[in-house]
């Protein structure tokens, strides 16, 4: 038996290892998405979204980057990352924490 070596470039491959048009792909996603009652997703959507919560668990800037395979991570940051309201009050939290502990221990002296 011969072995298949799978030496293909192409991202999207049919069942018989063949290229897919990157049309019917979106025509096929477009579909799925319609039917789950998800509006206006693309698969920018889908980038966007996956930079944003890889971020918010505390996956590094250069990791994402690299994943979304920009040259730095700037463009990371500026075109795919925002910073969610709950994400900007967790990080003022622990300045409140802060603020709080060092209020404490000058009140007692």
């Amino acid at each position: 038996m011969k072995k298949k070596s799978n030496n293909l470039k192409f991202v999207v491959c049919n069942h018989e290892e063949n290229f897919v048009d990157p049309r019917t792909v979106q025509s096929y996603f477009k579909k799925l998405t319609n039917q789950m009652g998800i509006e206006s997703a693309s698969f920018h959507t889908l980038r966007h979204t996956f930079a944003t919560r890889a971020i918010e668990v505390g996956m590094d800037i250069k990791s994402v980057s690299e994943i979304l395979g920009h040259a730095d991570v700037s463009i990371t940051l500026k075109k795919y990352v925002h910073s969610l309201t709950e994400h900007k009050r967790s990080q003022m939290q622990k300045i409140d924490t802060l603020w709080s502990n060092n209020r404490q221990i000058f009140s007692q002296n």
